[in-house]
């Protein structure tokens, strides 16, 4: 808690330009932004995966450059829950470790397979 209305009052208000863009950032507004944020990442992501099956698929062009966005953008944000320390524990740590290192063992041996298949 800040401090009773007496402190309060002696408070100097901020600038126009230095309030914060929501007012005063409670626990509803914290979770409102962030469950918009994670929307419109949801929403970029998969757009970005649509647009790459479009290149590759219909126009036959490299997408790696966006499939490289969607990688970083993901790494990124599981670094972050990391250093947040929200997994629950160190074997879910090696879970989601194992799972990460199967999903891009399959993706490569489809990769190769697709490769393979073209010639």
């Amino acid at each position: 808690m800040r401090g009773n209305k007496a402190e309060m009052s002696k408070e100097k208000a901020l600038p126009a330009n230095e309030k914060p863009f929501y007012g005063r950032i409670d626990e509803r507004t914290r979770a409102v932004s962030d469950h918009g944020n994670a929307i419109a990442y949801g929403i970029l992501i998969y757009g970005l995966l649509l647009d790459v099956m479009v290149r590759s698929f219909v126009y036959g062009q490299q997408a790696w450059d966006l499939m490289g966005l969607v990688i970083a953008g993901g790494l990124v944000s599981w670094f972050y829950q990391q250093r947040a320390r929200i997994f629950s524990s160190p074997k879910k740590w090696r879970q989601w470790g194992l799972l990460i290192a199967i999903s891009a063992t399959v993706a490569c041996l489809l990769a190769l397979a697709v490769n393979w298949l073209k010639r």
